[in-house]
C-alpha cells in the first residue's frame, strides 16, 4: 500500500541501492534457534501498533550483516503476540536510522 511504501518511494530507494536493509534473527543467547526467541511483538489493540520488546540482554539481535553502519532498515523476528495468543515467528520491517 502507498502508506507502507511511501507513494513508492521506498521500494526506488531499495531498487537504487541507497536504502539498505540487514536481516535480525539471531539472538545472542540462541543463535538462529528460532523455537527459542525471546524478543516479542505485541499487537496494542488501542492504539492498532506493534510493540517490539527484547526482554533479556541474551534476547538482543546480534551477528547482523550491514546493521553496524550501513544499514537504514532491519527485518526484525519476533514472537508474534495477538490478544495474548502466540501467533508465531514474524518478521517486522523497522526503520533503525
Amino acid at each position: 500500500t502507498n502508506r507502507h511504501h511511501k507513494d513508492g518511494k521506498f521500494l526506488d530507494r531499495i531498487d537504487d541501492l541507497s536504502s539498505i536493509g540487514c536481516f535480525g534473527l539471531t539472538e545472542l543467547g540462541y543463535g538462529n534457534n528460532a523455537v527459542e526467541m525471546e524478543t516479542t511483538a505485541t499487537f496494542d489493540n488501542n492504539t492498532k501498533e506493534w510493540i517490539i520488546n527484547t526482554p533479556s540482554s541474551i534476547a538482543q539481535k546480534y551477528w547482523i550483516t550491514n546493521s553496524a553502519i550501513h544499514a537504514q532498515y532491519c527485518i526484525v523476528f519476533a514472537q508474534t503476540i495477538v490478544n495474548n495468543k502466540n501467533e508465531g515467528i514474524h518478521g517486522f520491517l523497522v526503520q533503525i536510522r
